[in-house]
């Protein structure tokens, strides 16, 4: 059974307009539209700013990136 929740993005959390009962056990898949809306520029500060924080993390080699997703 797929079922739709609306819910808003705020301050880097996923929150939903009301109050959602789960059963337990229940597996959850969270899909977040980006806004159609964003202009050009919104788009490139998104990217530069992803591309600055990848600055920022350890380079892996081949083997090792391997390992990683094979992890996950």
């Amino acid at each position: 059974m797929l079922v739709s929740y609306q819910a808003v993005v705020a301050n880097g959390q996923i929150q939903l307009r009301e109050p959602v009962n789960l059963p337990d056990g229940l597996t959850v898949l969270i899909v977040v539209a980006w806004p159609p809306e964003l202009t050009e520029n919104q788009e490139n500060e998104a990217l530069n700013q992803a591309m600055d924080e990848a600055l920022g993390t350890p380079l892996l080699t081949r083997e090792e990136a391997l390992a990683y997703l094979e992890q996950a």
